[in-house]
């Protein structure tokens, strides 16, 4: 490569809904930090909205921020922009390579490009997995909505030089429906954040489940609260748990409500006259997630419409006993280091509870499983993975991609054996435990 000129790699972040920090906005907060470390003579161009821009401010001269209003982060504005206007945004920063982490392909780039497939809900078999939002208007609105996206600007997308998925689950769900994407198409896993760790600090912990008004001892459930996230299951089948049972445990759900679908769990919880042991806490903030973890009794994500399954990788990281349903991306992730259920099984999900509620050695055995499970998931050999996908793609179309080979030693993403312990709640380290996932 020139000295007088280093690869630019361009980045979307648009997409990245960072005032909910949802799963997107995960992606690329944890992702891009270690592919600007793993390519340190790489230039990097990122395109953020002005109340986003905070998120994305790194203290390297080799980062280029360009700013938008925030009317660019509008569902309408923002597709316009990807799809006829950011071509010209490449063409002004040099761009080598255009990463597109959340969002759409423009008509001609003038660069190759990568996309990352994470919503599963793009695809005709999870078409039907929304929540209809409350109001007819807003139901019709959402369905032309998801074939607009479905019809209009996915298969245009799918044409990116290079497709990340995040999971096997999704990889094999985008080639059963578009098979022609199966030689572009590789599977890089996400990782997970050191701080979700099981060695906390108990004052602390203790200040932020007081502040969440969090009762103990309590089960835990984190997501959005969307009809495929399986919310109604959790609760009927915690409430037979709850029947059958003299624990004192209840459940805590933490998630952004969408579409109203709050009111309708909320209405089901008064139904079951289950209001004195289920607690919702909307949405909490990221840095709050590692103690709630580690306090609670078990996890529980039924979802049936998962990529990949962040949350539970969290709850796994930080110790603590987890529960999922046993498909998709969830199922694949957690492997033996949960417990996978029929989510439609009440009565089998009712079982799994009591077992994990009645042995304390059963939940220690089952955080260990998990917390060794977890180490496998690590962002920097995600980027690490990712880098090798851009510097071959660069190769492919005649560039120089040797500057991408920088800083790429090998990665352990096991974790070293550690004693648990249990202290009558979650498992808990003896000590600090190297995670693998720095």
């Amino acid at each position: 490569m020139s000295h007088e000129r280093r690869v630019v790699i361009a980045v979307n972040t648009l997409s990245v809904p960072g005032a909910r920090m949802g799963g997107g906005y995960t992606y690329l907060r944890n992702l891009l930090p270690e592919l600007i470390k793993a390519a340190p003579e790489a230039r990097f161009a990122l395109l953020v909205a002005r109340s986003t821009r905070r998120l994305f401010m790194y203290d390297n001269d080799r980062v280029q921020l360009t700013t938008l209003a925030d009317t660019a982060l509008r569902a309408s504005h923002r597709t316009i922009i990807e799809r006829y206007l950011i071509s010209k945004w490449l063409r002004s920063v040099h761009a080598d390579l255009y990463f597109v982490p959340y969002g759409w392909l423009p008509r001609r780039p003038p660069c190759p490009t990568v996309w990352t497939f994470q919503n599963l809900l793009l695809l005709d078999k999870y078409k039907d997995q929304l929540t209809p939002p409350r109001g007819m208007h807003r139901r019709v609105r959402e369905r032309l909505r998801g074939e607009l996206l479905r019809k209009v600007l996915l298969p245009p997308t799918l044409n990116a030089d290079r497709i990340i998925a995040v999971s096997r689950s999704a990889y094999d769900d985008l080639v059963a429906q578009h098979p022609p994407c199966r030689e572009r198409l590789s599977v890089v896993h996400e990782g997970v954040n050191p701080h979700f760790s099981p060695a906390g600090n108990d004052a602390v912990d203790a200040a932020v489940l007081s502040r969440l008004d969090v009762p103990d001892p309590y089960y835990l459930s984190v997501s959005t609260l969307m009809r495929h996230k399986r919310h109604e299951s959790l609760i009927k089948a915690f409430a037979g748990f709850k029947s059958e049972s003299a624990t004192e445990a209840r459940l805590v759900i933490a998630g952004d409500d969408w579409g109203g679908y709050r009111r309708r769990l909320e209405h089901l919880v008064q139904q079951l006259g289950a209001g004195e042991f289920i607690r919702f806490l909307g949405r909490v903030n990221p840095l709050d997630l590692p103690a709630l973890y580690r306090n609670a009794r078990s996890f529980v994500l039924l979802s049936t419409c998962e990529s990949f399954g962040l949350p539970a990788v969290e709850a796994m990281a930080c110790g603590c006993p987890t529960v999922v349903a046993d498909m998709g991306g969830l199922a694949e992730v957690v492997g033996d280091g949960g417990v996978r259920v029929d989510p439609h099984d009440l009565t089998g999900i009712t079982d799994v509870l009591h077992r994990l509620d009645n042995s304390p050695a059963r939940r220690t055995a089952l955080g260990r499983a998990g917390l060794m499970r977890a180490g496998h998931f690590c962002w920097r050999t995600a980027a690490k993975k990712t880098m090798s996908i851009f510097e071959n793609l660069l190769q492919l179309h005649g560039k120089d991609g040797s500057a991408l080979k920088h800083n790429r030693t090998s990665i352990s993403a096991t974790p070293s054996p550690a004693t648990i312990r249990h202290t009558g709640k979650n498992p808990r380290p003896d000590e600090r435990i190297p995670a693998g996932i720095a």
